[in-house]
This record gives structure tokens, C-alpha cells and sequence, in this order.
């Protein structure tokens, strides 16, 4: 996967307000991507530049652009998602209209927080986020946009624990960087003792 460019795009003549339709509490923009990106960044139209496609974004991201291609009407390709104000928020591939792909996104400033997939528009599979700094914050799982209770078990190798919300133990499993399961998964009862321990291929 690619870097991100961190900065800002100047070239594309785009409004250079900002104007996102939110309350007034404090917005944490990084938790937009725990949601559908067809949901948070709806085309409201297209455009065309020297050549290069931009879809303008209506709410709730409204002044935010999508630079793109266009195939049938529909997103597809590399693209990139940029700020109001032209900085560049996320790189990712979008398949008729969907996002499914690697992607890297950045916070409003443009630096680089996520690294890791898309599938059917919302985040997916194995991700890793950073701070500020660049340092790794976390590597594990997503699913449908959120982050899962799953921790790595580093002295079994690639086995990952899973809890629930009332951090009760699930499973131990080994997962593919699509988050599917993988091997032999131990699956765990309400008496913490294992229920089942079955043998999984691409998630089956």
C-alpha cells in the first residue's frame, strides 16, 4: 500500500470552506469512518478537471471532494477523499460505487491514523492505527466500520482472543487479514470452559 501525501491539494479550484453540516458538540471526525462511506460521503455531483474527475460530497460532510473515475455512472478505481479545505482525508479503491480495498486515512490535519481494508463501504479485516507520532496504537480486527474486542495472543502464534461486550471470552481463533477465520477456533461458553473447537477455511 501507498503513503498517503499528507498536505494539502491546491490545484483543483474547489470551494476552500469547510462546511460541515454538524451539532454544535465537539466533532471527532475520525469516527465517521466507523460507519458506511456511501453514508458519510453521499455524491451530490460530478465534475471534470483537466481529465480528472471530482464528485462533490453533500451532508454530513458537505464541502468535502472526491477525486475519482468514473465507470458506468458509478465510483471505481484509486481515489482520493479531501477535506474542505483540500486536505487529503483517505486513499482508497472504490468497486461500482462501493468502497472495497486498501485505504489509508488521515485525521483532518492530514496525518496518517489508519491503514488497512474496505469491504462493502465499511472497514474490514486486520487495521492498524497510529498516533500522531506515527507509533502503532493498535493492530488488530474490524468489522462493519468498528473496532472488535480481539487481542493477539502472542505466545500461540497467530491466535487472537475475542470478548463480548461484558468482556467475557468468546473464542480463540486465527484470522486472515480479511478477519475470516482460519484453522482450528476454539469457541468458549458462558462457564468459560470450551463448547466447540472446529476447523475453518476462508471464514467456513
Amino acid at each position: 500500500m501507498s503513503n498517503v501525501t499528507s498536505g494539502k491539494d491546491t490545484t483543483l479550484g474547489i470551494n476552500q470552506s469547510n462546511n460541515l453540516s454538524l451539532s454544535n458538540e465537539i466533532y471527532d471526525f475520525k469516527r465517521c469512518w466507523e460507519k458506511n462511506v456511501s453514508e458519510q460521503f453521499p455524491i451530490k455531483s460530478f465534475s471534470e478537471k483537466d481529465g480528472i474527475t471530482i464528485a462533490e460530497v453533500g451532508n454530513p460532510h458537505e464541502g468535502f471532494y472526491i477525486k475519482t473515475a468514473i465507470l458506468n455512472g458509478k465510483l471505481n478505481g484509486n481515489s482520493v477523499i479531501f477535506s474542505g479545505v483540500n486536505t487529503a482525508v483517505a486513499r482508497l479503491t472504490f468497486v461500482d460505487g462501493v468502497a472495497s480495498g486498501p485505504c489509508i486515512l488521515n485525521d483532518e490535519s492530514g496525518v496518517k491514523f489508519f491503514e488497512g481494508r474496505f469491504e462493502n463501504g465499511f472497514r474490514q479485516g486486520r487495521g492498524k492505527e497510529f498516533d500522531l507520532k506515527g507509533n502503532l496504537e493498535f493492530d488488530g480486527f474490524f468489522d462493519k466500520g468498528k473496532k472488535l474486542k480481539m487481542y493477539a495472543m502472542i505466545e500461540m502464534g497467530q491466535y487472537w482472543k475475542e470478548y463480548d461486550e461484558e468482556g467475557k471470552l468468546i473464542s480463540i481463533t486465527q484470522r486472515d487479514d480479511f478477519g475470516r477465520k482460519e484453522g482450528i477456533c476454539y469457541f468458549y461458553n458462558d462457564s468459560k470452559e470450551i463448547s466447540r473447537v472446529s476447523i475453518w477455511k476462508e471464514g467456513r
